[in-house]
């Protein structure tokens, strides 16, 4: 009996070790697949297909100079063209969101280049980096962006004169926006068209694509684009950097129905900017637009808010 027990103790033991092990496994298994899956769908974000600059009619298009500009000694140009309004000093700076180029709503772009110099401004449009015609292989959705925008800013006010830039910035450009300028002294204004607020947030919704059961990658998917991207969210703070753009006017743009980067996230910025700045801050939101829709949903309406905002912006120069 005695020897009975033991083989019978024995060889439940040996189930339940098996058992443990096939979890283990199983468990195991299940955490390669989500990290592979996760480093798959971080590059791809990393590394976007670049949008081509879309044919448009000549006639349409005013004449401007093609220029290139070197970021630092990253081995990096970029490419964009400058709309010259002659004897101004002021220049309008169009930063494009993720995966877009130089032309932000493409051929539309040029109504609003031709609405700016109509005003006195010069117009600088250009692609960031992996963008357009622009040398690199990485976008980091802001991170390395800031460089390149301030390159921007520095070639416009030493080669062109501008002692007067306004940034204008649309999605992730709009967030570029605000850290470049944060360090810029030479920006009199920003007009930011729907910026987000939280890096990870971000990611995951241009994680969207691949329809990952979001509570499963929600944390796995903005580590791997940090670690590949060798991105620091230190670097990526909007929050953070908003307040050093005191005393400069900002005008938030944000279409109420943007299910993409949700309207709180200018909200949020607006509230925390205009504690300090309440009389030369903006928020308008957009009704019925969705994301980056604003424009598009009455253009006139869109142009004729933002030389309301630069009358004011200037008026008091």
């Amino acid at each position: 009996m005695r020897i009975d027990g033991i083989t019978y103790v024995s060889h439940k033991t040996h189930k339940l070790r098996t058992f443990f092990i096939v979890i283990a496994l199983l468990a195991l298994l299940a955490t390669i697949i989500v990290l592979s899956l996760s480093v798959y769908v971080a590059w791809n974000i990393l590394h976007p297909e670049k949008e081509a600059i879309k044919p448009f009619s000549s006639n349409i298009v005013p004449d401007y100079s093609n220029i290139s500009i070197p970021v630092g000694d990253k081995g990096i140009t970029l490419s964009g063209w400058y709309f010259k309004k002659l004897e101004s000093d002021r220049t309008v700076i169009l930063a494009h969101d993720y995966g877009k180029n130089r032309l932000q709503f493409e051929e539309s772009t040029m109504n609003i280049v031709k609405g700016f110099l109509n005003k006195g401004y010069n117009v600088l449009t250009f692609d960031f980096r992996n963008s357009g015609k622009s040398d690199g292989s990485l976008t980091s959705m802001g991170a390395l962006e800031v460089d390149d925008l301030t390159a921007v800013i520095s070639y416009t006010t030493r080669l062109h004169n501008s002692r007067h830039i306004v940034l204008m910035g649309f999605g992730t450009g709009a967030t570029a926006s605000i850290l470049a300028g944060a360090k810029s002294e030479n920006v009199d204004a920003l007009i930011l068209d729907s910026p987000y607020t939280d890096f990870d947030d971000y990611v995951n919704y241009r994680a969207e694509k691949w329809n990952l059961p979001l509570k499963l990658f929600r944390y796995t998917v903005p580590k791997a684009v940090k670690v590949l991207g060798n991105i620091n969210t230190d670097d990526v703070n909007p929050i953070g950097a908003i307040i050093d753009l005191s005393p400069r006017p900002v005008l938030f743009i944000h279409g109420k129905d943007d299910s993409s980067i949700p309207a709180n996230n200018s909200r949020e910025l607006y509230a925390l900017y205009s504690k300090t700045n309440s009389n030369n801050t903006e928020l308008w939101e957009v009704e019925g637009a969705g994301h980056l829709e604003s424009y598009n949903k009455n253009p006139e309406t869109y142009m004729s808010r933002i030389f309301e905002f630069l009358d004011m912006v200037y008026s008091q120069n």
